[in-house]
């Protein structure tokens, strides 16, 4: 299925957008309606003028393109929903905890439980996450209870009766609670998109900053924090099936070591702050500033989409960006639709990308960057 955005044509396949410019559009066309490399290629002779050789070799190389980013998968090949289900040789009885440290949280309007056998880990597990915590409510029961286990391989996670890891150490089974948090603040949601986006708001709206890991973007958000700014989230930003508002995703924001610099100024207990993870890869956890219950409990209408891109030496500028550039970006940050895909969310979702507006933000300096993001809310 495919569908008209900007002059280009949108393609769903692999659960992913593809965005497909007419010439593309018409040989995906094509193959869907099962003609061959060679006649294809007589296509692209015909209308555009190619010599026969360059048109079966850039033929060759546009499939096995598409192939390998799944485009090319049958309309019907079932997609498994987000996430997939454990295994269910993983399936065992809900693990028994008679004198375990336990600690209630809230994220966005649900409550889950946190249950750790040892209170040395539970030491390690509560700080990250004290913002969100709340005091053991009466029934219903939390809407998921993490465990945290000794067994003879190292620490196990569990949620419920599912174990989701085993053979742990107590800091990497923190990483993967982390992980799983996250995901359970949308997955069992009317969610349409998680977009792989820090998100901001001023009480009223929202700023979405879409990349890739790498791009600056939780380094940003700890800047725009330390400026007053309310928080959302600091890498997923679940967007309502209805109403395309963002949700609330307020874990601790995931300091890589080489931002530390960058914004001691602004959180000296950074560097008070353990590491968790591989050298290279260590991130510390930090908790939001002055952060507000109520705010983390609303969603928010979108006032603008934010693409960063930290250049050394670059001055801040703002550089306003079309539909078109605004998808391609978003695609390429790897937004996650969901399951089962439905057309008139998709619809929606491309019309509000259409009247959303969108910039390229360039900066090397952190206050700079906060300056010149300050007049779009």
């Amino acid at each position: 299925m495919s569908y008209p955005f900007a002059g280009h044509q949108v393609i769903i396949a692999a659960d992913r957008l593809h965005l497909l410019n007419p010439s593309a559009a018409q040989l995906w066309e094509g193959w869907m309606a099962g003609l061959d490399e060679l006649a294809l290629a007589r296509q692209w002779i015909t209308h555009y003028g190619l010599a026969s050789d360059q048109a079966r070799a850039t033929m060759t190389q546009t499939l096995a393109d598409w192939r390998r980013t799944g485009l090319l998968d049958a309309p019907d090949t079932p997609v498994a929903p987000f996430p997939p289900p454990p295994p269910p040789a993983m399936h065992d009885p809900p693990p028994p905890l008679r004198h375990a440290c336990i600690q209630d949280y809230r994220l966005f309007d649900q409550r889950l439980r946190v249950r750790c056998a040892d209170p040395a880990w539970s030491a390690i597990f509560t700080p990250p996450f004290a913002h969100l915590a709340v005091a053991p409510a009466a029934p219903p029961e939390p809407a998921a209870t993490f465990s945290v286990l000794a067994e003879p391989a190292g620490v196990s996670l569990w949620r419920g009766g599912w174990r989701l890891a085993t053979a742990l150490q107590p800091t990497d089974a923190l990483l993967t609670l982390f992980g799983e948090i996250a995901e359970f603040g949308y997955r069992e949601r009317n969610w349409l998109t998680a977009l792989h986006a820090a998100a901001i708001h001023n009480g009223q709206y929202a700023l979405v900053f879409p990349a890739l890991g790498g791009a600056g973007k939780t380094t940003l958000t700890a800047a725009l924090l330390a400026a007053g700014f309310g928080y959302l989230s600091d890498d997923v930003a679940p967007l309502d099936a209805e109403t395309l508002e963002v949700w609330p995703l307020p874990l601790p924001l995931r300091i890589k070591s080489g931002s530390v610099a960058l914004l001691r100024a602004r959180y000296p207990e950074l560097d008070r702050l353990p590491a968790y993870g591989p050298a290279g890869q260590a991130v510390r956890l930090l908790p939001p500033p002055r952060f507000d219950p109520v705010a983390a409990i609303r969603r928010y209408p979108v006032a603008g989409l934010v693409f960063p891109e930290y250049r050394p030496g670059a001055a801040a500028t703002m550089q306003p960006m079309s539909p078109l550039e605004a998808l391609q970006r978003l695609i390429a940050a790897e937004a996650l639709l969901r399951r089962p895909l439905i057309p008139e969310h998709i619809v929606r979702l491309l019309a509000w990308l259409e009247a959303m507006p969108a910039w390229r933000l360039e900066y090397d300096d952190l206050a700079a960057a906060v300056d010149a993001l300050r007049d779009l809310l």
